[in-house]
């Protein structure tokens, strides 16, 4: 499954995800949805206490890193469209 990870000071990247405990270990923790698009959603760490300011996304501020996942059926994890993802690299202001 292919996301963007985007970590406070770096630029936002494509990975790759198998399984859920790689989205735990990717943001360092318990993480919870946010959705975002029709076919995205933004994953971020449950606990936002004390996380250093990342980046504006779409209106929202993001602190300590985010991972953007595509949404399936019932909020499902999905792998993220080639589609959004160029959108998405564009909105962050990285180049793909």
């Amino acid at each position: 499954m292919e996301a963007i990870l985007k970590r406070p000071g770096e630029p936002a990247k494509v990975v790759s995800l198998g399984t859920t405990n790689d989205i735990h270990k990717l943001l360092g923790g318990e993480f919870e949805p946010a959705p975002i698009l029709r076919g995205a959603q933004v994953l971020t760490l449950a606990s936002g206490d004390n996380l250093v300011y990342n980046t504006t996304f779409l209106g929202y501020r993001y602190c300590g890193p985010l991972l953007i996942v595509g949404r399936g059926e019932n909020e499902q994890i999905i792998s993220l469209s080639k589609s959004i993802q160029r959108l998405t690299l564009n909105a962050l202001g990285e180049k793909k």
